[in-house]
């Protein structure tokens, strides 16, 4: 099976799981969100939090619709929020040699008094999905994670550019400082290693 054949599989598996939680609607409940973005030249993490109700922890389950703020910004272009990823024409995945600098979020979520926390790489200036398409940010999210008695989506997730800016808005280093890390971490990277997705 290709990987546009696998991704086309998830996204619509995504689609079938939220439509039925998007209807099991019940009380709206304390909810609360911190993303917290360590990672290279960034004196202090990045902090994004958000506090309001919701019936679960998704973008459609909450009291304000939509969600203001940057925190489900983020939790949404992650393919957190309870929505496919942003991004869908994905040809090509990130590899090594172009994804450029990483960045570790640690969310930590509460719902009803019960807490969950989530791991994501974030790769904010990583490749194109395609030939001739313009660099925008990647999230690797780690397997076997579970979020509120939920697994966790795990793999690759596309991004749109407006996390990206939203974070260089925050502190995130600009694309210029980003493409001399690369420089940098390739330079000294040992060669013939690849991380599979």
């Amino acid at each position: 099976m290709g990987r546009r054949t696998a991704i086309l599989l998830v996204t619509v598996a995504a689609s079938i799981a939220v439509g039925p939680a998007a209807l099991a609607k019940g009380p709206l409940v304390p909810a609360s969100g911190t993303a917290m973005i360590s990672g290279p030249r960034l004196a202090t993490p990045i902090v994004i939090s958000w506090k309001g109700r919701c019936f679960e922890f998704a973008t459609f389950a909450c009291q304000e619709q939509p969600i203001p703020g940057d925190f489900w910004t983020l939790v949404s272009d992650a393919g957190l929020g309870g929505y496919q990823p942003a991004s869908l024409a994905v040809i090509s995945f990130p590899r090594p040699a172009n994804e450029g600098p990483r960045y570790r979020v640690t969310y930590l979520m509460t719902l009803d008094g019960r807490t969950a926390v989530v791991r994501q790489d974030l790769f904010p200036y990583g490749p194109a999905t395609y030939t001739g398409g313009q660099s925008h940010p990647w999230f690797w999210t780690p397997y076997r994670q579970v979020a509120f008695g939920q697994p966790v989506q795990g793999g690759w997730w596309p991004a749109t550019a407006t996390v990206r800016t939203m974070l260089e808005g925050r502190g995130l280093p600009p694309a210029a400082l980003a493409a001399m890390a690369v420089a940098g971490a390739v330079a000294g990277r040992p060669r013939g290693r690849l991380r599979t997705a």
